[in-house]
């Protein structure tokens, strides 16, 4: 994104997303932070909070996806928001309509506003790999994108399915999109989540 543009990063008040709004930020684009939580906290902290309008929303809810990227003047997606793992498992259901039927509506809004959005980048997961037995004898402590999927958490599962919906809807409906599979994400900063215990094993004995 060479040019300035108007990015709409869904979860974007949480950990991965307002370092994602930072670094937009810090390279000359409007940002619209697009969360069910308005808790600025961490983007004060990275003191861009100023700089990224923040705009609640939900992005299990069709129209709500639709209206917020059309009122922004969205150009490019980057689309974070999900259940994690331990919620996923506790409430299933709800694990479907956010990380799912959430991701459905960010690509349809990409679709029907096809003339305004130029593309979308989105979140997959390192969970949608089956556990590590399942990878020859062990002695490879690597994967590729051409490895098994199979994933053995809910989690993982939603990930997955997301990754064969944004295949049909590049294919099928032109969406231009691109997709990580973060593994662990941590930092300052990093509150909650599986992997928050790794701040918290250095933050906590610094704290006492």
């Amino acid at each position: 994104m060479p040019e300035s543009n108007t990015v709409l990063v869904t979860g974007g008040t949480g950990f991965i997303g307002s370092y994602v709004a930072k670094d937009l930020v810090d390279h000359g684009h409007d940002v619209v932070a697009y969360d069910l939580s308005t808790d600025p906290r961490i983007l004060e902290k990275l003191d861009i909070a100023e700089d990224v309008e923040i705009r609640r929303g939900d992005v299990s809810d069709p129209t709500d996806v639709v209206n917020a990227v059309a009122e922004t003047d969205t150009t490019h997606i980057v689309h974070l928001a999900a259940l994690l793992t331990n919620t996923a498992e506790s409430n299933p259901r709800a694990a479907m309509q956010v990380n799912i039927e959430g991701t459905n509506n960010i690509f349809e809004a990409a679709r029907t506003l096809d003339d305004q959005v130029e593309r979308v980048a989105w979140a997959s997961s390192a969970a949608v790999y089956a556990p590590p037995a399942n990878y020859d004898d062990g002695s490879d402590w690597w994967v590729t994108e051409d490895d098994l999927v199979y994933p053995d958490t809910l989690y993982g599962a939603t990930k997955e399915y997301n990754e064969h919906q944004a295949r049909v809807y590049n294919e099928e409906f032109g969406v231009d999109h691109v997709a990580i599979r973060p593994t662990v994400a941590y930092g300052p900063y990093r509150e909650t989540g599986g992997s928050a215990f790794l701040a918290n094993i250095i933050e906590k004995p610094a704290v006492g």
